[in-house]
């Protein structure tokens, strides 16, 4: 453990791409106070090199379309293209929760075309395209989100070590990085979610 902590704050969210300016977007909604960490010199993260589609059962575009679809059947699709490798259990959460992450995006203000299409690669016609390319409509949407709730990113910081109470063991308490070249220590009172290196 360090002899001191040079930074507390609520919540640290390591990464600045999409899952991790979520997370942070929803742990300040819940009144905590966030520090996002970005190791390159600006947000976004993998979220910017994405092609930034997202597939969700959607119960408003796709019976426009003549498209029967349901997260049961977007579960079912998603466990088969992986072989039944996957945690059904995990993919049933991602699945029903696919369509409320849509709607919430939109009510930050990310807008998707009126359309959903079957992308290269997927199983069902339920991609849904953003308005602009690639992933730059998240991250324009979630910076903004974050900076009027206030949290605080700070980008060209590397987070070096995840301090727990022992070495391996016990709660995690905080987070050493490399602040100018000098190791400075956050401790999370509430939570440090790891959200960097894009998951696929």
């Amino acid at each position: 453990l360090p002899m001191k902590w040079d930074e507390v704050c609520d919540v640290i969210v390591v990464g600045s791409g999409g899952a991790g300016m979520a997370a942070a977007i929803r742990a300040a909604d819940q009144g905590a106070k966030v520090l996002v960490l970005e190791r390159l010199a600006f947000p976004g993260g993998n979220t910017q090199l994405a092609q930034g589609q997202m597939n969700a059962a959607d119960p408003v575009r796709q019976p426009r379309q003549g498209i029967k679809d349901s997260p049961e059947l977007h579960a079912k699709q998603t466990l088969a293209a992986g072989d039944y490798r996957g945690d059904p259990e995990r993919v049933r959460v991602l699945c029903e929760n696919a369509y409320g992450a849509v709607t919430w995006l939109e009510s930050l203000g990310m807008k998707f075309k009126d359309n959903v299409i079957q992308i290269f690669g997927a199983l069902y016609p339920r991609s849904h395209i953003p308005a602009l390319p690639k992933g730059q409509g998240y991250g324009t949407v979630l910076s903004k989100a974050a900076k009027d709730l206030g949290i605080k990113v700070e980008t060209g910081v590397a987070m070096t070590e995840v301090i727990r109470e022992k070495a391996f063991d016990g709660p995690v308490l905080g987070v050493q990085i490399i602040r100018k070249g000098k190791p400075v220590y956050v401790r999370a009172s509430r939570a440090v979610v790891l959200a960097a290196g894009g998951f696929s």
